[in-house]
Order: structure tokens, then sequence, then C-alpha cells
């Protein structure tokens, strides 16, 4: 379980939940691990819900002719973590492929460059992939020597600030890679972007690179097939509710039996972010739906969740 509730307050706040309302929180701690958030936010908590397809709050939304991904997809956007975000679709990275993106910005660091270049992340990329996977782009013959840059810094220096937001560091034509490497985890129905979408999007708009490596992006497609995916696990770790999620809790009423997914779509709708309110009420769901539909809907029994 990833769900923290050491800090003041959450605990007596996790009691004011039903069961069912509980496993919800505890499925937003895992989401929210996943993105590699440092925090349990509100965010988390509304994508969490809308793809909850057992819950109340979920067919509440239905009721009101809303389609509950497309909430969740806004939601998701608005959330911390590290992801890439487009207005078509988000996507979180891989555990591999967060990896790939802290070793991009370290290899720039060793060559004391001042930014995080293409062939820094394809350099990455590749080194991320799971062994079998190199053997075979290795025997395709990928060069991966060919990827090395020359040292930009004669000290050995980077302007490069280890302790900065991580994409603070990343070229403009880097941040454009990530967002092909989205494109490419979306159309491979992938959940997370793995290094070998980020390899791949790195040939796709580098082809002078790929061509320096001896792989161009056709053959790189063809020599990972379905190979793409990284079904690696997060490194557990607890995951704190942050004091805006706190906030929000402490903001709902109690209510006898526990707090239900009901309650905190209708909370979402009254306390909410002005970014999730609005979300909400673009998609006609409101307080006054939540009302209208709380005798026609409940939550699983707890009973249901063993």
């Amino acid at each position: 379980m990833s769900l923290d509730l050491n800090q003041p307050r959450a605990q007596a706040l996790f009691d004011k939940l039903s069961p069912y309302c509980r496993h919800v929180l505890n499925n937003t701690a895992e989401h929210a691990l996943r993105l590699f958030a440092d925090e349990l936010v509100p965010e988390h908590l509304l994508t969490t819900l809308m793809e909850d397809d057992d819950s109340a709050a979920y067919h509440a939304v239905i009721f009101a002719f809303a389609d509950p991904q497309t909430i969740g997809r806004e939601a998701l956007a608005l959330s911390p973590g590290i992801l890439v975000v487009s207005s078509s679709h988000s996507l979180p990275f891989s555990p591999c492929g967060v990896s790939a993106l802290f070793q991009a910005r370290e290899l720039a660091v060793e060559r004391g460059a001042g930014e995080v270049s293409p062939a820094h992340l394809m350099s990455a990329a590749f080194d991320g992939l799971e062994g079998p996977l190199q053997a075979k782009l290795l025997a395709a013959n990928f060069d991966r020597a060919a990827l090395a840059e020359p040292a930009e810094s004669t000290d050995g220096g980077s302007a490069i600030s280890t302790e900065a937001a991580l994409f603070a560091s990343f070229a403009e034509e880097s941040r454009r890679i990530l967002g092909v490497a989205c494109k490419l985890a979306k159309q491979n129905e992938r959940t997370a972007i793995s290094p070998a979408h980020i390899l791949g999007a790195c040939a796709q708009r580098q082809p002078q690179l790929a061509d320096r490596a001896g792989a161009n992006a056709m053959r790189l497609s063809s020599t990972i097939g379905r190979s793409d995916a990284d079904e690696t696990a997060p490194t557990p770790r607890p995951v704190p509710l942050d004091a805006a999620m706190l906030e929000f809790l402490e903001a709902l009423p109690a209510s006898e039996g526990g707090l239900t997914t009901l309650d905190l779509l209708d909370g979402f709708c009254r306390h909410g972010t002005v970014e999730l309110r609005d979300i909400l009420k673009h998609n006609r769901v409101t307080s006054e739906l939540v009302d209208r539909v709380s005798a026609s809907y409940r939550d699983p029994e707890s009973a249901e969740l063993a």
C-alpha cells in the first residue's frame, strides 16, 4: 500500500470516508506513484474516480451525458508528476522511461553541456532498454558509441542544475521528441512512455542522428516491434496527501456511513480548484446533478472489495 497516513490530520480524514472511498483513495495513491508524484493531490483523485466504472460518481457522470474518460484526461493534464501533456492526450513515463530521462540529464552534465540534447536522450533511451531488446538492436547494427558527443566544457563544468525541475534543462527539440514519444505510446495502446518510445521518437525527429547510429526510424520500429512496452513496476514508496488534498477532505461534511464517491464528486463541484470546477461544469456535472441522482446510484458494498 502506497498511501501514507502518518502526517497530522490524515488518518482522521481517511476515517471520514466510506470503505469504498478508502479503497478509491488507496488506488489514487497507486496512481500518484505511477506518475512519480511526490504527493497525492485532488487532481489525482478525480482522475482515479473517472477511471472507476464501478463507482457511483462514474455513473453520475454518464447520467449527465458526459464522458468520464474526457474528464479524467483533463484532470490528468493538471496533475503533478513526470508526464507528457498534450491537447489530445497525456501519458506518464514508465519507470525505465523516467530513469532514461534522468540519465540523459546526467550524460549532459558529464559532457559539460548546457542542455540535454537529442543525442543525450537517444543514448539514455537505448541504455534504458531491457537486455534482450538491446541485444536485438545491436545485432541489427545499432551503434550506441556513434551517439557520443564531444565535451562542450574544457573544465568539465555544466550549466545544468540537477536540483532544478527535470525538464528545465531539456533542449526545445528534446521536449518535442518526448511529445512524439507520447504519440508513439498512444498509437501502440500503451499506458506509459517507455525508453523504446523515446528511442523511436528520436529517430523520427532526428533522422541524421539515427543514421549516425546506423538505425533509421523504420528499421528501429521493425526491430523493436511489439517489445516497446516497459512492464517494470514503480519502486514502492509512501505517498502522503498534500495540503490541498487535506483541505479538500476537511471541507466535506461528515456523512453517516462515511463519504461516498458521490460526496467526493459533489465536493469537487463545490470546493475543487477553479480549473477542476470548470472541467466539471463544462461537462454538465454539477452539485444539482449529484443531488438528483444520489438516490439512484450507490458505490459497491465493502464486501465486494475483497
